[in-house]
């Protein structure tokens, strides 16, 4: 993902209108690393022409739902950190630490695992966004050394 964003910043296409303008196979190219380029480059698409058409107001998760290829873990992580709005964020990681360590008995839902975090963390932006970097930090440490979380 960090070498598919990096090549974006490198072609200038960083913005809706920039990446709306650029050519389709340019913009697969630039997103190749990381995987699904063709569908990703047509959701990415989507995603900025729903953004121009919020001429510069936050948007509702509910809003952020509706637009094709954003799910909930997309949606929570836009307003947690492009829009600084207190949403959870729950990935995958999330999701296994919270089942390795008992806190769910099995694979819990998106849904569950977020109001499960969000009824034992303070709500706040900076702790949730605390939070769910200290996860992802934890689980890169833990694959690094050959461990799964």
């Amino acid at each position: 993902m960090e070498r598919a964003l990096q090549a974006l910043a490198d072609q200038g296409l960083l913005a809706p209108r920039e990446i709306l303008a650029v050519d389709e196979e340019r913009l697969q190219q630039a997103i190749r690393p990381s995987g699904y380029f063709r569908a990703k480059a047509r959701k990415l698409r989507a995603f900025c022409e729903f953004c121009l058409r919020l001429s510069g107001r936050p948007p509702s998760r509910e809003q952020l739902l509706q637009v094709w290829g954003v799910g909930p873990e997309t949606a929570d992580s836009i307003l947690l950190y492009a829009y600084a709005q207190t949403e959870m964020v729950v990935d995958a990681y999330t999701l296994r630490i919270l089942r390795h360590h008992g806190y769910q008995r099995r694979e819990p839902s998106y849904a569950a695992a977020k109001a499960y975090c969000e009824r034992n963390l303070p709500r706040s932006l900076a702790g949730y966004q605390e939070f769910h970097a200290l996860i992802v930090e934890h689980a890169k440490r833990l694959r690094a050394g050959g461990l799964a979380p």
